[in-house]
């Protein structure tokens, strides 16, 4: 998981809060990625911009149990 979390809920929400506003039109599912570790296959999610400064990811479908996912953010 991302942040290096743990025995995370496999059907978690990811949020991550920044301290700057941030631009709408620039977050998207191309802009915000979830991937698995071992194939860096995507993985299907949701993208929001919850408020000015946070992103919410939510997985379309339960996460694998013991593998590792990256979440990028670029933009």
């Amino acid at each position: 998981m991302a942040g290096g979390v743990n025995g995370a809920p496999l059907n978690g929400v990811m949020e991550f809060e920044y301290s700057r506003t941030l631009d709408r039109s620039t977050v998207t599912p191309t802009t915000v990625t979830l991937s698995e570790d071992s194939s860096s296959q995507p993985v299907a999610a949701q993208v929001v911009l919850r408020s000015d400064h946070i992103i919410r990811v939510v997985p379309s479908a339960l996460l694998v149990p013991g593998s590792s996912y990256t979440v990028d953010i670029s933009g």
